[in-house]
């Protein structure tokens, strides 16, 4: 029974790690997808940050509503 306690927990917190690093955009091709527009270091006034571009300071923003 303790296996079976130990085994759900280790579920648990893998689905979780899975669930916080697919969460973000992290490409060109993934803000796009998210309806997002790549910009250098940061967004301009009306955009919002929900991820990143690329390793290079590639931020990636979207339109506030």
């Amino acid at each position: 029974m303790k296996i079976l306690s130990f085994l759900s927990g280790v579920l648990f917190f893998v689905l979780m790690a899975v669930l916080v690093f697919s969460a973000a955009p992290r490409t060109a091709s993934d803000c796009d997808k998210a309806g997002g527009k790549c910009m250098f270091l940061t967004c301009k006034t009306n955009y919002t940050s929900i991820g990143s571009c690329d390793k290079n300071g590639g931020v990636c923003c979207k339109k506030n509503a």
